[in-house]
């Protein structure tokens, strides 16, 4: 659903505030009609024109949208006003809209708007790290992480983090991606055996 406000800013047009509001309003409806178009909105849109005292001025702005309208490839329907003097009308694109083709969803929020808080990517961070270390063989790791991550990985915190865990932790807050992290383990090095002595019975 798409909602405009139209308000008269500092328009003084017309001898008092009902000729300036109906003066507003025409004005607004030929461009709101416009800017349907060009962005080629659909879907239900609802306008919250100025005040209006008058039946007759609201039936000069519905006129004014139907005639814009006229020029309008899509299938418009204007419902007429609400009781809170809320103008609805409905708008059927047949292509997608202009938006689409402009802009892409936000890798990172996927298009929410919103992203894991850091508290949040820190707990994935602990269970990763928990379940790597049931390697005997894993001896620590290095962790790359976003620098939101610097409040909750202080130092004093990372320290205890490697006490808890038994492990040597190294962390640095270069990641690009502040909803992920990168984890590297490190295993024990392998002691080099010892050559077996040969016995006098081997060395004949």
């Amino acid at each position: 659903m798409t909602v405009i406000d139209v308000n008269s800013a500092s328009n003084i047009s017309g001898n008092d505030v009902s000729e300036t509001s109906l003066n507003t309003n025409l004005e607004a409806a030929s461009e709101i009609a416009r800017q349907l178009r060009l962005r080629n909105i659909g879907g239900i849109v609802v306008i919250d024109f100025i005040d209006m005292k008058s039946d007759e001025d609201r039936q000069k702005v519905i006129g004014s949208l139907t005639s814009e309208f006229k020029r309008d490839k899509a299938r418009t329907m204007i419902m007429g006003f609400t009781r809170l003097g809320l103008l609805e009308m409905t708008r059927k694109r047949s292509t997608a809209a202009i938006g689409s083709k402009l802009y892409s969803s936000c890798p990172i929020c996927k298009g929410t708007g919103r992203i894991e808080s850091p508290r949040a990517v820190y707990q994935r961070l602990l269970k990763d790290l928990t379940r790597g270390f049931q390697d005997e063989t894993i001896s620590g790791a290095a962790v790359q992480v976003y620098q939101n991550m610097s409040g909750i990985l202080t130092p004093d915190n990372q320290k205890n983090l490697g006490r808890t865990l038994k492990r040597e932790i190294s962390v640095g807050f270069t990641w690009p991606i502040p909803t992920s992290y990168e984890v590297k383990f490190v295993k024990q090095q392998e002691k080099p055996k010892k050559p077996r002595r040969k016995t006098k019975k081997e060395s004949k």
